[in-house]
C-alpha cells in the first residue's frame, strides 16, 4: 500500500513513519495517511507550505512533458569537455564581462558581489546548465523564497529537538521610521557534531505595549511556535525593567546583558569628558558636511604621509564607536591641527584636550577587547564573564596607580 502511495510528487515533501503515517520534511509535523489517503499531505502543504505546493505543480507539469517527449534510448559516448572545462573565448568573456558591469551599475550592486561565494556559485551551476531559465520575479517570492524558509525552518527545528538545553536571547528596539521590533535568536550545542549553534527564530515588529506581561506572551508564543518549552535554561537581555519582569513571569532564569552593562559603566564614565567628547563629534562632523574641508584634510594627509584614513563617527548606543572615533582621531592628530587652524580655527582642539584624549585611549582599550571578546558567536562566552571583570579592574586599577606615581611629587 505504501509503495503506491509514494509514487506521487507530494512524497517528495514527507518522510514515511509507518504505514499509518508521515512526517513533514519542514515542520516535522506528523500526519496520519491510514487508509492510503493523501488528502492531509495535501492539505498540509497548502495550508502550511504553499510553497511547496506550487514546487509538486511544477514537478508534475515536467514529468509530463518528459513523458511527451522521444527518448534516445543507447549508451552516449562521453566527450572531453565532460572532464576537462574548455575556457571561453576572449569576445565571449568580454561580453560577459561587460553584462556583469551593466547590472552591478544599474541595479546599484555592491562591487563585492563577485567575492560573494554564493553568487560565484550561481555562475558556475548556470554555466553547466545552458537551458536554464531565469524564474520570473512572482516565482522568485512567491515560490522560491518560502520553499527555501520552510527548508531552514524545518532543518533548524530538527537540531533543537535533538539538543537538551537553549539559551535565549532577546532584544527590542525603535526603528527610524518609529517602528517597535523585537527579535530572539536561540543557542545551543549541537548534538551530533557538538559546536554551538545560534538562530535568529524571531524578529518582528512588536505593536503591543511593551509591558512585562505583553513581552512574556510572546516570548512563549515563541517556545511553543519553536517546541522549546521544556528547554529553555536561561535567556539574557538588558537591564530594561520591562523585560527583566518579562523573563521571570515566564519563570525562565534571567542572566543580564556582559556587554550591555559594560556599555553602560562605560557611558557613564564618559559623562566626565563630555564637553571634549562633544568637541571632537563636532569636528567630525564638520570634515563630514564639508567638502571643501574633507579634500583639504587628505591633501595634508598625503603632506605629511599619514595614511589614507576616514574620520569616524561615534553613535551614542554604542560606545565601542566612541573609542574608535577617538583612536582616529589621534592617527590623524597632526593634519587635523593643519588643517582646522586654516579653515575652523575655533575647533581646534586645545593642548589639554589633546592630552585628555591621547590619556583616555589606553583606559578605553581594554574594554573594548573586552566587549568584543565577549560578543563572539561561535563559542559560549557566560564562562569568561568573571575572569574578564577581573582583568578590566586590575587594569584601571594599574593605571590609576600608574598615573598616581607620576604625578607625586616628594616634598
Amino acid at each position: 500500500m505504501a509503495s503506491k502511495r509514494k509514487h506521487s510528487k507530494v512524497w517528495n515533501f514527507f518522510d514515511s513513519v509507518d504505514e499509518k503515517s508521515a512526517k513533514c520534511k519542514y515542520c516535522k509535523t506528523v500526519l496520519s495517511v491510514a487508509g492510503g489517503s493523501q488528502g492531509n499531505l495535501s492539505r498540509h502543504l497548502k495550508n502550511k507550505h504553499p510553497a511547496a505546493l506550487e514546487e509538486t505543480k511544477r514537478q508534475t507539469n515536467e514529468s509530463r512533458q518528459e513523458a511527451n517527449t522521444p527518448q534516445i534510448i543507447g549508451p552516449q559516448q562521453q566527450v572531453i569537455t565532460s572532464f576537462i572545462q574548455r575556457p571561453p573565448a576572449a569576445g565571449k568573456a568580454e561580453k560577459i564581462d561587460r553584462q556583469l558591469v551593466r547590472m552591478i551599475a544599474k541595479g546599484h550592486h555592491a562591487l563585492r558581489i563577485v567575492e560573494e561565494p554564493d553568487f560565484k556559485q550561481l555562475i558556475d551551476d548556470v554555466s553547466n546548465c545552458p537551458g536554464y531559465k531565469m524564474p520570473t520575479r512572482k516565482t522568485l517570492s512567491n515560490v522560491l523564497l518560502p520553499k527555501l524558509r520552510d527548508e531552514i525552518v524545518g532543518s533548524v527545528k530538527e537540531k533543537m529537538e535533538l539538543a537538551s538545553a537553549v539559551c535565549l536571547t532577546t532584544d527590542c528596539w525603535t526603528s527610524l521610521a518609529n517602528e517597535s521590533y523585537i527579535a530572539v535568536t536561540a543557542h545551543f550545542i549541537e548534538s551530533e557534531a557538538t559546536v554551538m549553534s545560534s538562530h535568529m527564530i524571531a524578529c518582528e515588529a512588536f505593536v503591543e505595549q511593551h509591558s512585562g506581561q505583553n513581552l512574556c506572551a510572546f516570548l512563549q508564543k515563541i517556545a511553543e511556535r519553536w517546541s522549546i518549552e521544556n528547554k529553555i535554561s536561561a535567556v539574557v537581555s538588558d537591564n530594561a525593567a520591562n523585560i527583566v519582569n518579562a523573563i521571570k513571569t515566564g519563570n525562565w532564569p534571567h542572566i543580564p546583558c556582559f556587554a550591555h552593562s559594560l556599555n553602560l559603566i562605560v557611558q557613564k564614565g564618559l559623562r566626565e569628558i563630555s564637553v571634549v567628547q562633544n568637541k571632537v563629534k563636532f569636528i567630525v562632523e564638520f570634515f563630514n558636511r564639508s567638502t571643501f574641508g574633507l579634500k583639504k584634510l587628505k591633501s595634508t594627509q598625503t603632506q605629511l604621509n599619514l595614511p589614507d584614513l576616514k574620520l569616524i563617527q561615534d553613535v551614542s548606543t554604542r560606545w565601542n564607536s566612541t573609542f574608535k572615533m577617538l583612536e582616529r582621531l589621534v592617527v590623524l592628530k597632526d593634519a587635523l591641527i593643519l588643517t582646522l587652524s586654516t579653515l575652523r580655527s575655533e575647533l581646534n582642539l586645545s593642548q589639554n584636550e589633546w592630552a585628555i584624549v591621547e590619556e583616555l585611549l589606553p583606559i578605553l582599550k581594554p574594554f573594548m577587547e573586552v566587549t568584543e571578546e565577549i560578543s563572539a558567536e561561535k563559542n559560549v562566552t557566560l564562562s569568561k564573564v568573571i575572569v574578564l571583570a577581573i582583568l578590566l579592574q586590575n587594569s584601571v586599577v594599574s593605571f590609576v596607580n600608574e598615573r598616581t606615581k607620576l604625578n607625586y611629587s616628594p616634598n
